[in-house]
């Protein structure tokens, strides 16, 4: 393959992990506490994929997928178990797998009064699992913006939140949660605060990420046809020396 199909054709790998990008924010874009997916690409972009400067491109558009962890905005659920929080800092939730965090705080009480998320697994508290008294009725559980959580007169724990120096490092994992490094753990957020009764939208734009596949879609196609331009050319040559 000639130079400039190449770096066209790693130009258009990069457009397709902008494209899966794009598609899963938008599948999530109602998502609680969902945050989007960002591909970056050289602002040649463009440039490279214009057939007018074919001669001079050296270099293949190079796209690279991050996540995107500015908070959502809040919406108001009523419900005493919902929680967001106001800021940065990450839940930690006890899965057969180790801990793992999320944006999500969609909670519940299990079979044993336990606080869970929505898939069931144990919410941390600072002193461990939370528990709540079978004679409290939900309407009687208060959450501080610290965390600390009350059933009626009776302070039962505190939601661990945690914070990481460099979110970049935590690993997707689907259903909102993220992994740490090996070796590393979130330290305790002292700042952090929680809203009681409130769920953590999704920071997707939905008026965006459409505009986003429209143009990878435009530009995906002008790669291809750029790569068969070239092919055609390539052959021309080949037959022209060898004739």
């Amino acid at each position: 393959m000639d130079p400039v199909s190449k770096n066209v054709t790693a130009s258009l790998a990069a457009l397709t992990r902008q494209y899966e990008a794009t598609t899963s924010n938008l599948a999530n874009a109602s998502t609680v506490g969902y945050k989007r997916h960002v591909t970056a690409f050289h602002q040649e972009l463009a440039r490279q994929m214009d057939a007018t400067a074919r001669a001079t491109q050296t270099h293949p558009v190079v796209g690279r997928t991050r996540i995107d962890f500015q908070p959502g905005g809040l919406t108001e659920s009523q419900n005493p178990l919902d929680m967001a929080i106001t800021g940065d800092g990450f839940f930690a939730i006890q899965t057969p797998r180790g801990e793992v965090y999320t944006r999500n705080g969609c909670f519940r009480l299990n079979a044993n009064g336990q606080v869970v998320d929505s898939s069931g697994f144990l919410v941390a508290g600072v002193d461990g699992p939370i528990t709540i008294p079978a004679n409290v009725g939900l309407s009687q559980i208060r959450v501080g913006e610290d965390g600390t959580v009350s059933a009626g007169a009776d302070v039962v724990g505190r939601i661990r939140v945690v914070m990481f120096a460099n979110p970049a490092t935590l690993t997707p994992m689907g259903n909102g949660f993220y992994q740490a490094p090996a070796g590393t753990r979130g330290a305790i957020g002292p700042d952090a605060r929680i809203a009681q009764g409130y769920r953590e939208a999704s920071n997707v734009n939905v008026v965006e990420e459409l505009v986003n596949m429209i143009t990878v879609t435009r530009l995906y196609e002008s790669g291809l046809k750029t790569v068969a331009t070239e092919d055609e050319r390539m052959k021309t040559l080949i037959q022209t020396a060898t004739a």
